[in-house]
């Protein structure tokens, strides 16, 4: 800034009267008499002296004044506007989301800038507003909120913020698309170009969430390891046609491509996909579940499993030298990934023990029962144990081993009502159970957690229960011949494991040189003996909630809770004040509760529930009114005809350091003056006063002489 100090002057008569008072002033010196006798040098001097004190005067009425003047640079300005709204939330890759580029990106242009630029920084959505900034000049982005993305409205806002300021360009980096006249005609009153760097994918695949994703947490070596995966795509990602997806599963230590399947899946449809792989090595296998739509990662996970290095242990208890003992009990012990251990109940005590580890009695207690991965229980007369050996089996079990019975015509079902291990029973013991015969037929379920297909021809032997336990699930189906569709094998939790309950010990029937009965009981002994996943309980809310629009709660991952239907949700605000509460049922199939809500305000919501003093959250975005385009991302032409008809250009983010060299600079001086008080005003009245008393004395002196 440079400073300068100099004489103006600031009269309190207008211009014209000035100039008159001067006239008058000239006129008198010339008109006023001087006597005759005077000498022309007198009248020269007298005349003046009077034109000294006309000027004088003149110079007093015009007030002079002493005036500083500074003259300074005004640096430009570039305002920089940050979208953050709602659909900034997007994760467009698998780095981050649309919100972490625009952070980055931002960060960027302040390191590449240094001292060279003074930003003004300001976030929007369907408002602008200004954004804290941090001691190094990067600014604070908040979270995605709010929407639509009201491009000209900020545009224009901003413009109006810094209409005193010389403004080098507009920076713009958002995912919002058209119309933007507004912005245009703004841009143009103002003579400011816009670079505008697009966030967000111009052609982004299809909204695609992992729903649920069911894989064991430990497994053995040679044992096929089931993946059950489940693929949601939202009714609401900008497009009305079905997609091309890949699913594939990749070894994370070597990259290798394990499985894969594509798939066609339409809006608002669901996909759902069984991969099953073989483990190779001992350890921790650590596999990424990859959907891939239009060449691009829509969304990963990582999945672990446990493989052990040992055989899978079996204790098989029996009644009888059954049929199908004859055919179990030889297939287990030749199976090399298999530790059998057999219990024969009617053997006589001098009988040689069968199996890869002999037994002559039952495990007793924890230590002795914790080697066995899987109970296997046939035509098993209760009361030949205790009490005691029978509750510690069930203890096992709910710890986390597996148990499998298949009955046989020997034993009623009633013997196991009132015993430790009634409760484990997928079918109730008291329930009548016809005997029937048909063919045997996987059903979705048993085909995602790979079983192995059953054999065509019809069994002659199996029980048709009325019903199963409501937390059962069919794995196999049976079509009878009367056109009956009865289960085949349920499956149940129980406590950390699961119990299996088969229908039929005909299996052996079938054609031996397939080996159908061999591999079907192999893989639902696999199937149980593989450590289950804890599932933990998990709200969902589908599809994104917006203000006045009713969408779907979901509870997973419970199996039963105490006192029944309904279980009540509470929604709370951003400060936990409670808004609503959502009332969630038990569904058809009984795995799942469910709840229908309707926000009657928008803003951050917390779902909370509590389930047997474990609370189950889940946090999300109600947004305000029609909610925005929450998929598709910036309309790069739209962008590009906005920026070139202002005269500035697009770029993308590898681009920010040519984009800082392109703006112009718009700096200017500016210079300011201001009054420092009046100058000279005691010299000239004492001019004036010395001046008139000098005209009085020559005049008087002139008239004497």
């Amino acid at each position: 800034m440079i400073s300068t100090l100099h004489l103006s002057f600031d009269p309190d008569l207008p211009t014209w009267l000035l100039s008159l008072c001067a006239l008058v002033g000239i006129l008198t010196v010339f008109l006023v008499r001087t006597p005759v006798h005077t000498s022309a040098t007198t009248r020269a001097l007298l005349r003046g002296i009077r034109m000294c004190l006309v000027a004088t005067a003149l110079v007093m009425i015009a007030g002079p004044t002493w005036t500083r003047s500074q003259t300074q640079t005004r640096t430009d300005v570039v305002p920089v506007l940050l979208d953050h709204s709602g659909s900034m939330a997007i994760q467009d890759t698998l780095e981050g989301r649309r919100i972490d580029a625009v952070q980055a990106a931002a960060d960027q242009l302040v390191t590449g800038a240094k001292s060279s630029r003074h930003f003004e920084w300001y976030g929007f959505s369907d408002t602008l507003e200004p954004l804290r900034t941090r001691s190094d000049g990067r600014p604070f982005l908040p979270e995605p909120a709010g929407g639509p993305t009201q491009i000209g409205v900020a545009i224009e806002s901003a413009l109006d913020r810094v209409v005193d300021l010389p403004v080098s360009g507009l920076i713009l980096m958002t995912d919002g698309r058209g119309p933007l006249s507004i912005a245009t005609a703004a841009l143009r009153q103002r003579g400011v170009g816009v670079w505008v760097v697009p966030i967000g994918d111009s052609d982004p695949p299809a909204d695609i969430r992992i729903a649920k994703v069911s894989a064991p947490a430990g497994a053995f070596a040679d044992d096929p390891v089931p993946i059950d995966i489940q693929l949601d795509r939202s009714d609401e990602d900008g497009t009305s046609h079905s997609q091309s997806i890949l699913i594939k599963l990749t070894d994370v230590e070597d990259g290798r491509l394990l499985e894969s399947s594509r798939h066609q899946i339409t809006p608002g449809g669901t996909v759902r996909e069984s991969l099953s792989v073989l483990p190779e090595l001992p350890g921790r296998a650590r596999w990424l579940l990859e959907i891939v739509s239009a060449d691009k990662t829509v969304v990963s996970e990582l999945i672990e499993v446990e493989i052990h290095d040992r055989p899978m242990r079996v204790l098989y208890l029996e009644g009888r030298p059954r049929v199908l003992y004859r055919f179990l009990g030889p297939m287990l012990t030749r199976e090399r990934s298999i530790d059998v251990s057999i219990l024969l109940q009617s053997a006589d005590e001098h009988a040689a023990p069968e199996g890869n580890t002999p037994i002559r009695r039952l495990p007793a207690g924890g230590d002795e029962l914790d080697p066995f991965d899987l109970i296997l229980i046939g035509d098993v007369d209760p009361r030949g144990f205790t009490e005691s050996q029978l509750s510690d089996l069930r203890e096992h079990v709910l710890e986390g081993a597996g148990l499998l019975w298949i009955p046989g015509s020997g034993v009623p079902a009633e013997h196991w009502i009132d015993t430790p291990l009634a409760g484990l029973l997928p079918v109730s013991p008291s329930t009548d159970r016809v005997v029937t015969s048909g063919s045997m037929q996987l059903s979705p379920e048993g085909e995602s957690l790979g079983l192995a297909l059953p054999d065509v021809t019809p069994i002659e032997w199996a029980h048709a229960p009325e019903a199963g336990r409501p937390q059962a699930r069919a794995l196999l189906e049976m079509y009878t011949h009367e056109g009956r569709r009865t289960p085949g094998l349920l499956l149940m939790p129980a406590g950390r494991g699961r119990s299996a309950w088969l229908a039929t010990d005909d299996v052996w029937r079938w054609p031996s040189e397939a080996n159908h009965g061999s591999r079907l009981l192999l893989s639902i002994a696999r199937l149980l003996s593989r450590e289950v996943a804890p599932e933990e309980p998990v709200l969902r809310v589908k599809p994104d909630p917006a203000l006045g629009r009713t969408v779907s709660i979901t509870l997973q991952g419970v199996d039963h809770v105490e006192g029944g239907d309904p279980l009540i949700v509470q929604v709370h605000d951003e400060r936990g004040v409670l808004r609503e509460e959502v009332a969630l049922t038990r569904d058809a199939s009984g795995r799942l509760y469910q709840g229908q809500w309707k926000p009657m305000s928008s803003g951050q919501r917390s779902l909370q529930l509590s389930i047997q003093d474990h609370l189950v959250h889940h946090d999300t975005q109600v947004h305000p009114g029609v909610q925005e385009d929450m998929r598709l991302g910036a309309d790069i032409e739209e962008l590009r005809r906005l920026a070139e008809q202002s005269g500035g250009s697009i770029a993308d983010m590898s681009e920010l350091g040519q984009l800082l060299g392109q703006l112009p600079h718009r700096s200017r001086e500016v210079t300011t003056s201001f009054s420092e008080g009046p100058a000279l005003s005691w010299p000239l009245w004492l001019v004036f006063t010395a001046l008139a008393g000098a005209e009085w004395a020559l005049r008087r002196w002139s008239s004497l002489a």
